[in-house]
């Protein structure tokens, strides 16, 4: 036989063992698992092979006399080992590379998708990564002007400081959950100057745009399950659409409308549905809608504060938003008077997580935070209503208004009495053992800002009476 194909009787060769016998063996190459023929086989050989091989021996030397009676197979091997090699040496110097420049990592390995989500979820629904970065100079500020209250310093100031308070907040959570962006958002980055970089956060915001309006068009689903599960209405909510939905339907209307108008009431619910020339005002300031308070609350003698942020409804928008949908199934289907969301006891979850959570990936640690609280309740008040896409205002409704109302009523809280802050500490903790009841609990609480236009003060205004009622 021809040893040009391998062939002859020179006894059993070590490579023969990883494809010298005949049939397709196995070979792990750079690029994973291939199949390799023998010598006999029709098919054709991979690219790896060297195809100039003619079977001929060199011109001299014994170690020609050796090559010349290697195996096509022995020397497709040689060929893959010289070529992990080039691989392996092309991976280090980019490893090298990316070690003197850890956000390339970053860069090169990521779209910007997961940084996108954990922007819009966790850090901030609005602002773009720029105001954020910006919002650095908050720190040049003169402190006795950041102390100052409403009556010390004009509105529209007010509202320059404070949202630039916020901002800060903001990108300090940024940085902690994303502290790959660190190098690139350092305090000398240019946002006028065309770089990678800066391609890379406005993709970073764009994706988590996306994520945002997916979340949007997911929810309007669950939300209508959630409804017809907890209202069981006659006509059942559409899950594709929100035609049904908004203050023309009595159930989503009196979830839409503030807690202190009495929907029951014909005239108030007219004036409500009408946008009222004389209730206009007063509604657009209000952030205290019946969907944030558990089904069939009403005041009645109560503050604002009593009970709210503890619906079922948000409980549920809020667990389909970050742990699952099948955990939105852990609470009653309804809410019972007085009490706000309850978990099913001996809950068990009707099919197993098959990937990780969005609290998980996002880097939640089994907390519940106030800025995903104030996505949740953004979410599911959009998703109440009959608006055919998103905006940032509809009805009455401001949703970047609402968004930093619920931020600032858990992180603001410099001129709120110690007793709103232990209401704050506990109101973490219930939804800690709502959402996470076997996660570790940390409570944090921040400073305050208010300006007498702001629904801060019509929640001073409630507390003042109830507790002046309290002392009578």
């Amino acid at each position: 036989m021809d040893r040009r194909y391998g062939g002859g009787h020179r006894g059993r060769d070590p490579l023969d063992d990883y494809g010298g016998a005949p049939g397709s063996t196995p070979i792990r190459g750079p690029h994973g698992s291939r199949e390799h023929h023998d010598p006999y086989s029709h098919s054709p050989l991979p690219p790896s092979f060297p195809t100039s091989y003619s079977g001929q021996p060199p011109s001299s030397g014994s170690s020609s006399s050796q090559q010349s009676q290697e195996s096509p197979t022995r020397l497709q091997l040689r060929a893959e080992v010289s070529s992990l090699k080039r691989l392996n040496e092309d991976l280090t110097a980019k490893l090298g590379a990316k070690r003197h420049r850890p956000w390339a990592a970053l860069q090169d390995d990521s779209d910007g998708h997961a940084e996108g989500r954990c922007l819009r979820k966790a850090v901030s629904l609005f602002d773009s990564i720029e105001t954020l970065h910006l919002a650095q100079d908050v720190h040049h500020l003169d402190p006795e002007t950041l102390s100052m209250t409403a009556s010390q310093i004009t509105n529209r100031y007010i509202d320059f400081v404070f949202s630039h308070i916020r901002n800060f907040q903001s990108f300090k959570l940024l940085l902690s959950y994303v502290p790959t962006l660190r190098p690139i958002l350092s305090p000398t980055f240019d946002w006028r100057v065309k770089s990678d970089n800066l391609a890379f956060l406005r993709n970073v915001e764009k994706k988590g745009n996306a994520a945002r309006s997916d979340n949007v068009r997911r929810m309007k689903e669950e939300v209508a399950t959630f409804l017809n599960q907890m209202y069981n209405p006659s006509q059942h909510f559409f899950t594709k659409s929100r035609d049904q939905r908004g203050l023309q339907n009595t159930i989503t209307g009196r979830l839409l409308c503030p807690i202190m108008h009495d929907w029951s009431n014909e005239i108030v619910r007219a004036k409500v549905c009408a946008g009222d020339v004389d209730l206009k005002p007063r509604l657009r300031k209000t952030c205290f809608l019946g969907a944030l308070y558990p089904r069939n609350h009403c005041l009645d003698g109560h503050s604002l504060d009593y009970l709210f942020l503890r619906s079922t409804l948000l409980v549920k928008t809020y667990c389909a938003l970050f742990t699952g949908p099948a955990s939105a199934e852990a609470f009653h289907p309804d809410d019972t008077v007085g009490v706000g969301a309850m978990r099913l006891a001996n809950f068990r979850r009707s099919r197993k997580a098959t990937k990780r959570s969005v609290a998980a990936i996002i880097g939640l640690d089994g907390r519940v935070t106030p800025r995903t609280i104030a996505y949740a309740a953004v979410i599911l008040i959009f998703n109440l209503t009959d608006a055919t896409q998103w905006q940032d205002e509809y009805y009455y409704i401001n949703f970047s208004r609402l968004y930093n109302f619920v931020v600032d009523y858990f992180e603001d809280t410099r001129q709120h009495s110690e007793e709103h802050k232990k209401h704050i500490t506990e109101l973490l903790k219930w939804w800690n053992d709502m959402v996470f009841p076997n996660g570790p609990v940390t409570t944090e609480v921040g400073e305050d800002s208010d300006d007498e236009d702001s629904p801060f003060s019509m929640l001073r205004e409630s507390r003042a009476v109830h507790a002046g009622e309290g002392s009578a």
